[in-house]
């Protein structure tokens, strides 16, 4: 009898060709992050808020309407060094308030291992009540980075002094006399006695050549910085913008200086506290 072999099981061999994946389009990981001071901005490093004032975040300490950032850049690709070629094809969009950590960054360029810039000057003054804000652009290839400055106003004790106490500490005692800045002088077109000083300042173009030429104002309601009057108390002065006042006695306290500073910042109110 004739016994029928069965057949040897065979193995069946699948093939899978796996199609590869395109690589996404290069582009840098490598990403700016602010530090101020000695630490590194909060979240994901791309915004720095302080309170005027502050001596956290504000170099100057001083509620003077401004925050003084002293700020770096720092560059990581995800924790790790970045390429020193992503950081020198990386620019700064030119904006004003700047121009110091575009500096700073331009030398970081020169690194042979980029890490963090020098700290630089970064100033943001606030509006009043109101916060202020300033934003840095980072461009590398198409992308586009922003870093954000915000100043928050100082929160001052009291709120009790007004327009009317700056008339009496400052300018009645040491601008509005006869020889100077009073009804009967005016030097400078500038009359500063009581019942006329408000509307000879507030938004009025200095009568200086240099200052009015440039559109600088005596007062910029919420700009200290820009307010020519307190540029001539605190002898902060350009070239051809004339000398510190008063001309003569002695320089206005800090302290009043301050209370004009903090005026202006309030939005230079005429009567309401601040």
């Amino acid at each position: 009898m004739k016994v029928r072999e069965k057949a040897a099981p065979f193995a069946v061999v699948i093939l899978i060709a796996f199609t590869p994946v395109p690589a996404a389009s290069a582009r840098s990981s490598c990403q700016a992050k602010l530090q101020i001071g000695t630490a590194a901005a909060p979240g994901n490093g791309r915004a720095a808020l302080c309170t005027d004032g502050d001596p956290a975040c504000d170099s100057d300490a001083a509620a003077d309407g401004v925050c003084d950032f002293r700020a770096s850049l720092c560059f990581d690709n995800g924790g790790a060094s970045c390429n020193p070629a992503d950081v020198k094809s990386a620019n700064m969009v030119p904006a004003p308030g700047f121009e110091s950590l575009s500096a700073a960054f331009e030398a970081l360029k020169g690194d042979s291992a980029p890490v963090c810039t020098a700290a630089a000057d970064v100033r943001v003054a606030t509006h009043g009540k109101r916060k202020g804000k300033a934003v840095l652009k980072m461009q590398s290839g198409k992308a586009t980075e922003r870093l954000t400055f915000t100043c928050k106003p100082a929160k001052h004790a009291g709120g009790s002094a007004t327009f009317a106490t700056i008339q009496q500490k400052v300018f009645d005692t040491t601008c509005a006399t006869p020889s100077c800045h009073g009804t009967a002088a005016a030097a400078g077109g500038l009359n500063l006695a009581a019942g006329s000083s408000y509307g000879n300042l507030v938004g009025v173009t200095a009568a200086n050549p240099a200052a009015g030429a440039a559109g600088v104002l005596r007062i910029a309601p919420g700009d200290p910085d820009r307010s020519f009057l307190l540029q001539k108390l605190l002898g902060q002065l350009g070239t051809g913008e004339g000398s510190r006042m008063p001309l003569v006695g002695t320089p206005v306290s800090p302290a009043n200086l301050d209370l004009i500073r903090r005026w202006i910042a309030a939005g230079a109110p005429q009567t309401a506290p601040f």
